[in-house]
């Protein structure tokens, strides 16, 4: 064997050695790896359980609506004239009957007592031509005169001092006046607005439209009403509109409910609920118990972990049908049992197979 082939075998035993001791090593190095990285435990996570609950769900359509004062009325005055009395602040709480604004009378007043006058003379010589006419002392025709210039001046009187009271202003009930504000010495245009007065009470309306599809509605039928400042109240309908409108297709309602909340609030935004359909059977779960991504709305039901795992369950998805998300609750048609434990709040923690402790049960309806 020559040198050089000699020397060519020692070169690549030398570069194997190399390769196998190299080998050796990054394959020591990858099984360290794998075992410092198994010596950790399973990702999991926690969350707060709920059980499906049988419920008879009824189909609902929910709608805005505004509501409405059952008193309100905006004050403005018939006739011009200049402003001698305020009796009211913006805002104030004003009693039935209350002067609001008085206007300059001065001119009227003079008027009436100038209408008085004449209709006491013609009072005195009405008397006297009676007295004279058994004696043929004054014809039938003298009466008749006094009588009508006495009847004259009255009406007089009386279309002065209804032009007094037009230019007292009083409100028409107790009620809580608006932010216009106005000070002695103004002027009134005649069909100025002057205050916009909103009555208080316990008792509310809430005016809404419905589909004409769903205007089945009868007066006297109850819906819910569901607000911000009042949470949810059932209201009864007392009004509905006797035809569908032309351009929305809708009928308008109005019901009433006793809410010191709403009322204190005329004009606010709320939503009706109204039944559109008969009850049919459902599952209410909590409402965050239900994801929905792009394969559609599911939930994540807690199944028995294998042994030996590091937590009780394991999270799988499961597609539901939702039938409606009210408040709080889901009502699902079908996806769930009610002996199926889910994930509610968490749940969005959750990916399919991931391990799952059970933090609580959540008490209460849809537990």
């Amino acid at each position: 064997m020559s040198k050089t082939t000699k020397r060519w075998i020692l070169t690549a035993a030398v570069w194997i050695g190399t390769v196998v001791i190299l080998g050796f090593i990054k394959f020591s190095q990858i099984s360290a790896a794998i075992a410092f990285g198994e010596s950790f435990p399973e990702p999991s996570e926690t969350v707060i359980t709920a059980q499906p609950v049988r419920e008879n769900y009824r189909p609902q359509t929910r709608v805005v609506a505004e509501v409405v004062p059952v008193r309100s009325v905006t004050m403005s005055n018939e006739l011009a004239g200049a402003i001698v009395e305020v009796g009211f602040a913006p805002g104030d709480r004003v009693s039935e009957g209350q002067v609001m604004i008085r206007q300059d009378t001065s001119e009227e007043l003079a008027l009436l007592a100038a209408a008085n006058a004449r209709e006491a003379l013609a009072e005195r010589t009405l008397d006297r031509n009676e007295n004279l006419l058994g004696g043929s002392a004054v014809s039938r025709q003298a009466v008749d005169d006094a009588l009508a210039q006495r009847d004259a001046a009255r009406a007089e009187a009386q279309r002065v001092q209804a032009i007094i009271e037009k230019k007292t202003i009083r409100a028409p009930f107790a009620a809580r006046s608006g932010l216009e504000r106005w000070e002695p010495g103004g002027y009134l245009d005649a069909g100025s607005v002057i205050t916009t007065l909103v009555g208080e009470g316990d008792e509310v309306w809430v005016d809404f439209s419905l589909p004409q599809q769903h205007a089945g509605v009868a007066v006297g039928d109850s819906v819910t009403v569901h607000s911000d400042h009042a949470g949810r109240a059932p209201a009864t309908v007392i009004a509905r509109a006797p035809q569908v409108d032309a351009s929305s297709r809708a009928v308008r309602y109005r019901a009433a409910l006793a809410s010191p909340e709403l009322a204190a609030v005329p004009g606010a935004i709320a939503a009706v609920f109204v039944n559109t359909d008969d009850p049919r059977p459902a599952l209410k779960v909590p409402a965050v118990a239900v994801r929905e991504d792009t394969f559609g709305p599911h939930v994540f039901v807690l199944i028995p972990a294998e042994s030996g795992a590091d937590a009780r369950f394991r999270a799988s998805r499961r597609s539901v049908e939702v039938l409606r998300i009210e408040a709080e609750f889901a009502f699902l048609s079908a996806g769930v049992e009610p002996g199926d434990t889910i994930a509610a709040q968490g749940s969005f923690k959750l990916r399919d197979g991931l391990l799952v402790n059970q933090s609580a049960v959540r008490s209460g309806p849809g537990s």
